[in-house]
């Protein structure tokens, strides 16, 4: 963002200095209507040198990750074709209205399926998409890991069948437009920072106090979704190659902390 509105500024900038120019050296008169377009060139090629670096520094970032995820057991593909990002959600089809994924499959950046001979097989991947036009366009992107029911990480087996649970660690101001937020004295330690929904037996049998202690290590913006035949650990935003081991490590530690 920062980057973008420095270029736009660079580009509003050069386009006020030719427009001067134009009027300085009398092209102005000469240029008549088009001088609008020709006097938006220099915001053009500031934008369009702005988005070529966005790419280069992306496809850059996206790399480090899978070098990363490499390294931690998962087979990355970095540039997703739309069959293939069809393929790869398709076993969590029916939970895209639940994880905030917008248009589904089509938002998918990259995506990373664990390399192992098992069946249940954690997947990993990250998700971007737009709301609004404009002036209130909005970006929305999520990285997300989700294990299958019966994945070695999951501690508690029967948390994946349990009936539906969410938890997430939103802003203190946007937690105020949340609603149906669980009112549970066993969860006030927690209603400081995190907003849980739905079903509370599900709530407890995931927020042992083994949990709950690395949770506090969890930064804004982290949600858990559980049921439907899946647990997902999600973030609100991007992973670079340093800190992917730590949102998979983080992940983990969750399943495998004791339930008792």
């Amino acid at each position: 963002m920062g980057w973008g509105l420095g270029f736009a500024g660079l580009g509003i900038a050069g386009q006020l200095g030719f427009m001067y120019l134009l009027w300085a050296t009398g092209w102005m008169n000469r240029l008549g209507g088009w001088v609008i377009p020709v006097g938006g060139v220099p915001f053009v090629i500031a934008m369009f040198t702005y988005w070529r670096i966005y790419l280069r520094l992306n496809r850059e970032r996206v790399a480090g990750v899978a070098r990363c995820l490499d390294g931690l057991g998962f087979r990355v593909t970095e540039a997703p074709s739309d069959a293939a990002k069809i393929d790869f959600c398709t076993p969590i089809a029916h939970l895209v209205p639940y994880l905030d994924l917008g248009p589904g499959a089509v938002g998918v950046q990259w995506c990373a399926i664990q390399n192992t001979i098992s069946q249940t097989k954690a997947l990993l991947f990250e998700h971007r998409y737009q709301t609004g036009s404009g002036k209130s366009t909005v970006e929305w992107t999520r990285t997300l890991l989700a294990w299958p029911a019966g994945h070695p990480d999951i501690s508690n087996a029967v948390l994946p069948q349990l009936a539906w649970f969410t938890m997430a660690r939103y802003p203190r101001f946007f937690r105020r437009l949340q609603k149906d937020e669980l009112k549970d004295a066993a969860f006030a330690e927690l209603a400081s920072d995190w907003c849980l929904k739905h079903d509370a037996a599900t709530a407890r049998q995931f927020l042992s106090p083994a949990v709950r202690a690395e949770l506090l290590r969890s930064p804004r913006g982290e949600a858990w979704y559980i049921g439907a035949g899946w647990v997902c650990c999600s973030f609100q935003g991007t992973l670079d190659g340093e800190n992917a081991d730590r949102f998979i490590s983080h992940g983990r530690a969750v399943m495998a902390a004791p339930r008792a």
